[in-house]
């Protein structure tokens, strides 16, 4: 809708070699016109999946709350009181040759 601006970067966390060849873990940050900046981790292991968030306001952390139960996932929210950073600094160049 209209000219809204989102960001969302995401980074997949090396495997542990406890777990399952199926396990994953990954982090991300996403900013949001509506919801402002939010960082988190989505995870699979043993086959369930699960969400964990962070968020900086409280208004989007009651409605994501809401929005939980309609997904098919166990969810975690937690409110943030410092700012929360992007993964990558965007730079002039698209390639991150820094790792």
């Amino acid at each position: 809708e209209g000219n809204q601006s989102t960001m969302f970067q995401f980074k997949k966390r090396k495997k542990s070699t406890s777990g399952s060849k199926d396990d994953a873990k990954i982090d991300f940050y996403a900013a949001f016109e509506n919801l402002g900046p939010i960082e988190g981790v989505v995870s699979v292991i043993n086959g369930e999946r699960k969400v964990s968030l962070s968020l900086f306001y409280e208004e989007s952390l009651e409605f994501l709350k809401n929005e939980l139960e309609y997904l098919d996932l166990e969810g975690f929210l937690y409110k943030k009181d410092k700012n929360i950073e992007p993964i990558y600094e965007l730079s002039a160049s698209l390639l991150d040759t820094r790792g």
